[in-house]
């Protein structure tokens, strides 16, 4: 069993006299494990890799991220059983919550699995076309899948997308995804604003505020 205390260490805050969530809690049991097992110091993100849990996991469970990591939306559909063809790409597709050009909720306000699933649907049924799939996932998580040629995969690769979670209350235009064939995505992005804007289940989370 592993236990990984992801984004444990936290930042100092001014009310705790300027101490970390982590030093200013009651921790007998992690104190006692930390007095008598065996501790040791361990990076696992290497040089050159942004910190997060996705590339973190795998090199606690001994997986080299530059030859093993390729995004998490591939590791998700792998957990879905979803199966991934040669001739295709994998993208994390997340349902948020944008109001007045600001990114408000990158949960869509914790949006629950049997919501998203009926959305997901429409969008497939909507924008799902030649080469394009749309997949529910879990919550605000999900999955689309993109036929792509070599080429085109290699530019879909390199494109640099921003974790909506990075960019709470910002204007989420700026961080739209850059490179080659960005359009093509960007395109999906703003259609999709069309399904969801008028979509029954939206509708009724709102009524529901």
């Amino acid at each position: 069993m592993v236990l990984l205390g992801d984004g444990m260490a936290d930042f100092p805050i001014d009310t705790l006299d300027n101490k970390t969530p982590i030093q200013a809690a009651f921790t007998p049991a992690m104190d006692q494990a930390a007095r008598e097992g065996i501790t040791g110091q361990f990076m696992p993100i290497p040089d050159g890799y942004p910190a997060g849990s996705d590339i973190g996991n795998l090199s606690v469970f001994g997986f080299d991220p530059a030859s093993n990591f390729t995004g998490r939306a591939p590791l998700e559909a792998v957990n879905q059983g979803i199966s991934i063809a040669p001739n295709q790409l994998v993208f994390r597709c997340n349902l948020v919550t944008l109001d007045d050009g600001l990114m408000r909720d990158f949960t869509a306000d914790h949006i629950s699995s049997e919501e998203a699933a009926e959305i997901i649907t429409s969008l497939n049924d909507m924008l799902g076309r030649q080469g394009a799939r749309f997949h529910p996932g879990v919550g605000y998580r999900h999955l689309l899948l993109l036929d792509a040629d070599n080429e085109t995969k290699e530019a879909y690769q390199k494109l640099r997308c921003t974790p909506p979670h990075d960019i709470s209350d910002q204007a989420y235009e700026p961080h739209y995804p850059q490179g080659d064939l960005n359009e093509k995505i960007i395109a999906l992005m703003e259609e999709s604003r069309d399904v969801l804007r008028d979509h029954p289940t939206n509708k009724k989370r709102i009524r529901s505020e």
